[in-house]
């Protein structure tokens, strides 16, 4: 299924949503890209105008 929906959504912009889904986004290889050493990468860093707004938000672990 995972196959198939990367074939049907290409080029709509939901692969990375449906591979963190599946479990496969920082584990799988494919095209030219191969597994994370980590999985950071699962979720987005919080943006520089949002952390600006309050000193108390956490950047999400792995970005700086």
């Amino acid at each position: 299924m995972l196959d198939e929906w990367g074939r049907e959504f290409l080029g709509e912009n939901r692969r990375r949503t449906d591979l963190i889904r599946w479990g496969v986004f920082n584990t799988g290889t494919w095209w030219d890209k191969q597994p994370d050493a980590d999985n950071h990468t699962a979720i987005f860093p919080i943006g520089r105008d949002i952390m600006g707004a309050n000193p108390q938000f956490v950047q999400n672990p792995g970005y700086n």
